[in-house]
């Protein structure tokens, strides 16, 4: 029974650091039912190997190595999350909604009112798409690549560091459309305030800016499934990239 917890630990550490399972949205008894469940199942399907005593040095560093490897794979599933979290306020400043912010108890801090909308809008298409299955795939398949009491290559960091150089740009991808339109609409209303000085820029901007963004939203959301299957299918696949060393 004490190998089970080197596959356990890995599970763990990857649902409570993923996006969906971890941001507190999953009731925590069935996220542990959840994750002894599929130990369980992946327990016979492991490679009998030769593990260290769970009470020895050795054994726990190897938990250590599972929980770094499960917060390893969470971690690169929220960059891909951060893409449209960083989107939603780019263009909420451009609306100017940039002090729209609400309390977002799962990180502790202040979100954008869009990115809260984004967030729970790429959930519900991360379910749709059968994305949380995918990700129970992905971790499922990740003790075929890297065995237990192993820890992915040096080349994984590199792989990572231009995962995380590439959510800026993936941000404007996502929201390009929406912001080219603001920025003239922007423009247009310097030109107008420029021909009529007398003008309150700042009353007819707000009326004219919160509901034209709305507007470029809503006929941008059809993009939007297409994105989050690019993005996150983009990180599963860097996941199941990974090799032990």
């Amino acid at each position: 029974m004490s190998a089970a917890v080197y596959p356990l630990a890995r599970i763990s550490a990857f649902f409570l650091s993923s996006p969906l399972y971890g941001d507190g949205l999953v009731p925590p008894r069935v996220l542990i039912a959840l994750t002894l469940a599929i130990t369980a199942l992946l327990m016979p399907t492991l490679i009998p190997l030769q593990v260290p005593d769970l009470f020895s040095l050795p054994g726990l560093w190897a938990v250590v190595q599972e929980v770094i490897i499960g917060v390893w794979m969470g971690l690169a599933l929220h960059f891909a999350l951060a893409i449209f979290l960083l989107a939603a306020q780019m263009v909420g400043l451009q609306m100017g909604l940039g002090f729209a912010q609400l309390v977002d108890p799962v990180y502790g801090g202040q979100i954008p009112l869009l990115g809260q909308y984004y967030r729970f809008l790429v959930y519900l298409l991360l379910l749709a798409s059968e994305g949380h299955l995918a990700m129970i795939r992905t971790v499922g398949f990740s003790f075929e690549r890297i065995p237990i009491g192993t820890l992915p290559g040096i080349n994984a960091v590199g792989e990572m560091i231009t995962l995380t150089g590439g959510i800026f740009a993936g941000a404007i991808r996502v929201v390009l459309p929406v912001i080219i339109g603001l920025f003239l609409a922007n423009f247009t209303l310097g030109v107008i305030t420029r021909a009529a000085p007398q003008m309150n820029i700042f009353s007819v901007g707000f009326a004219f800016l919160i509901p034209l963004g709305y507007l470029m939203l809503l006929f941008t959301l059809p993009q939007l499934y297409v994105h989050v299957q690019e993005y996150f299918g983009e990180i599963m696949l860097y996941i199941s990239g990974l090799h032990g060393s």
